[in-house]
């Protein structure tokens, strides 16, 4: 499995004493929050073990894990493995430096709670070379929480109409996803784009991915809308009000024109749309290669630089809900790409993510495919009565991976999905 950059070198933890001499082996270890690693060599038989935890201030407690039974390799499913079913063979905490040392012996998974750095460790015996320890993984989860299993979605979403000006539909058509998660999605009446806007809600902060393609909030009443959202969020709950930060998937305009309804606002951020200000707000230093997390209190959200559609595109990560958000960079539809060279490795990279998570639905920006696989509707549509469903799998971004492998140019590609547009 290939990953993004390092986040682990080398400190000591104290393992079960093994009655053969310190062999040698490969091992990768992942970084918090599940986004980076590192394949190294590393000694790993023996009495002790050495990792450090490159920047693990404030500590961070961890879990050694054990494999279920000889020589049966633990599933890796990234922040989604579920570990009721596993031993524990030892807990570590690290200090501020990143040293990890042995917290405790544990009999059970469950004498953890809260967020973990967990190794998962996998036995070698009869089927390796030698008895020992092959450290494969490292994760930060949840425990105690199952594997996500998405959302749901409406029997049909509001997607213009033959005559607009007879219209009954709303300006914004607004469903709950899952809890603290909603899918808003504009009238194409409104605006043709009919783009898809996601609201996700912690116990800080509120993150609404996309601000929409309309900027007049009596046409498209987008703050208004959220607002209204979060308040009997808060008032169900019991918390203050949140802090609402205003980001999107790329600098469009049909992704940035409701801004203006969230610009001055109290408790409001509006994340600026070009990549100096992206890169500042989020702390992402080495682009387009480095993933981080946008906490809004209990909920972590993956930020995904994925360029290629546009110079500024991200992508959301909603570990909660097993959604991917993809913008324009995956949806079913005309996938727009204005930089091939930018394009190809980020949705290899995209590819590499999802395969080391449980993503239960990619969500796009837009449906723009008919019901008929293969067929698009004609880019400007206002009127779409059969029109494909919002949610993609991990298939299709895989076929998209490997259809991107021989495209060297400008073509037009059509697939059952989506149309790759290379310009």
């Amino acid at each position: 499995m290939r990953f993004l950059s390092a986040l682990v070198a080398a400190a000591a933890v104290s393992l079960a004493a093994v009655p053969l001499a310190a062999q040698v082996a490969s091992v990768t270890v992942l970084g918090s929050p599940c986004g980076a690693s590192l394949a190294a060599t590393l000694p790993v038989l023996g009495t002790t073990m050495a990792f450090t935890i490159d920047g693990a201030a404030p500590p961070l407690l961890g879990a050694l894990l054990q494999s279920p039974g000889p020589g049966v390799p633990v599933p890796l499913a990234g922040c989604d493995i579920f570990l009721s079913s596993l031993d524990v063979t030892a807990a570590f905490v690290t200090d501020a430096s990143g040293d990890a040392s042995v917290a405790a012996t544990l009999a059970n998974i469950p004498a953890f709670l809260g967020s973990l750095v967990v190794v998962q460790g996998v036995l070698f015996r009869d089927t390796g070379p030698v008895l020992g320890l092959d450290v494969t993984n490292a994760v930060e989860l949840r425990l105690g929480v199952a594997p996500p299993t998405g959302g749901t979605f409406p029997p049909s979403w509001i997607h213009g109409a033959s005559n607009c000006s007879t219209s009954s539909d709303p300006p914004i058509q607004v469903h709950p996803y899952a809890a603290r998660t909603w899918i808003l999605r504009q009238s194409k009446c409104v605006n043709f784009e009919g783009p898809f806007l996601y609201l996700l809600a912690g116990t800080q902060k509120a993150l609404l991915i996309d601000s929409g393609a309309t900027a007049s909030a009596t046409a498209f009443p987008v703050r208004a809308t959220v607002q209204a959202l979060l308040d009997a969020y808060e008032l169900a709950n019991g918390l203050p009000n949140l802090q609402i930060v205003v980001a999107h998937t790329h600098s469009h305009g049909d992704h940035t024109q409701g801004d203006s309804q969230f610009v001055g606002q109290p408790n409001t951020t509006v994340v600026g749309t070009g990549l100096a200000a992206v890169q500042s707000f989020f702390g992402i230093t080495t682009w387009p290669t480095q993933i981080v997390a946008l906490d809004l209190g209990g909920r972590s959200v993956d930020v995904i630089p994925t360029p290629g559609h546009h110079a500024t595109h991200i992508s959301f990560h909603d570990a909660e809900t097993g959604a991917l958000f993809t913008g324009d960079t995956l949806y079913p539809g005309h996938l727009f790409v204005s930089s091939l060279a930018a394009y190809k490795p980020s949705i290899a990279r995209l590819v590499v993510f999802a395969q080391s998570r449980t993503i239960v639905d990619f969500l796009g920006a837009h449906v723009e495919m008919t019901s008929t696989p293969g067929v698009a509707y004609p880019y400007g549509t206002t009127w779409q009565p059969n029109e494909h469903a919002l949610r993609l799998d991990l298939a299709q971004l895989l076929e998209l991976d490997t259809a991107l492998q021989s495209v060297t140019g400008p073509i037009t590609q059509v697939h059952a999905e989506f149309v790759i547009e290379v310009f």
